[in-house]
C-alpha cells in the first residue's frame, strides 16, 4: 500500500517523501550496544526500496509514546507538505499530523483494538501483553479517535472496517470511504493453460481467526 500510494503521488507529478521508523537499524547486540546506538543515532535521509525516505530512530518507548517520535524529528517535513498520507499497520502514524493540524488522510485495514484482540487470539506475544494493559489501550483508543476527528479523509479496506470506524467515531462518518486495495492485473490474472475446471477452489485472504 505504501508503494502504491508513493507511486501514485509521484506519477501525478508531485514530490513524495516517506517518513518511517528504521527498526532495521537497531543493533542486535548487547544492551550496551543498543544504548550507544540510541544516544548517537540521528534521523537520516536515504533511498529505501526505491523511495525517497526519512528514517526515524526506533526508540524503545511505550507503545502510545512511539507515535509522537515524528513530532520531534519530522515536524519540518510534515509542516511543509501539502498533505500527509498515513499508511501503516497502526492508524496512529497519523497522530503527528493531527496534532500539527496539517491536512492528512489515513488508509486503514482495521481498528487498532480489533488488531490487538485478533493478534492476541493468534498468540502474538506483544498483543497478549497489551491485553493486560487497560490504561495503555485506553490511551491508544483516545489517540485513534482524535486522529479520525482531525482526518481530512478516512479510507478503509472494506465495509466491515468502515462500519467499525463509523460506530467508534460517529462524528467522522461523513469522511469515511471504502477503498479496496487494487490488484495489478498485469501480474495477477488467471492462466487458462493451467486452469482445472474439474475442481472448485476457496480462496481466503485474511487472518484465519477472523
Amino acid at each position: 500500500k505504501v508503494h502504491f500510494a508513493y507511486d501514485l503521488i509521484k506519477n501525478s507529478g508531485h514530490e513524495a517523501k516517506l517518513i518511517y521508523t528504521a527498526a532495521h537499524r537497531v543493533p542486535d547486540g548487547s544492551r550496551l550496544d543498543k544504548l550507544k546506538y540510541f544516544f548517537s543515532a540521528k534521523a537520516f535521509n536515504e533511498i529505501i526500496y526505491g523511495m525517497n525516505g526519512f528514517g526515524l530512530i526506533d526508540y524503545p518507548l511505550p507503545t502510545w509514546m512511539q507515535y509522537f517520535t515524528p513530532l520531534a524529528f519530522a515536524s519540518h517535513i510534515i509542516n511543509k507538505s501539502q498533505i500527509h498520507f498515513a499508511i501503516s499497520g497502526s492508524n496512529h502514524m497519523a497522530l503527528p499530523s493531527a496534532i500539527l493540524r496539517q491536512p492528512f488522510l489515513v488508509w486503514i485495514g482495521t481498528m487498532y483494538e480489533e488488531e490487538i484482540v485478533g493478534k492476541a487470539i493468534g498468540g502474538a506475544p506483544w498483543a497478549v501483553g497489551m491485553m493486560n494493559q487497560p490504561i495503555t489501550r485506553k490511551i491508544l483508543e483516545w489517540q485513534e479517535k482524535f486522529i479520525f476527528r482531525r482526518a481530512s479523509l478516512i479510507l478503509t479496506n472494506g465495509n466491515h472496517t468502515a462500519q467499525a470506524v463509523a460506530q467508534f467515531c460517529p462524528e467522522a462518518s461523513h469522511k469515511i470511504r471504502t477503498l479496496i486495495f487494487p490488484i495489478d492485473e498485469t501480474r495477477f490474472k488467471p492462466n487458462p493453460a493451467i486452469r482445472d475446471t474439474s475442481h472448485r477452489y476457496l480462496l481466503f485472504a485474511a487472518r484465519i481467526n477472523e
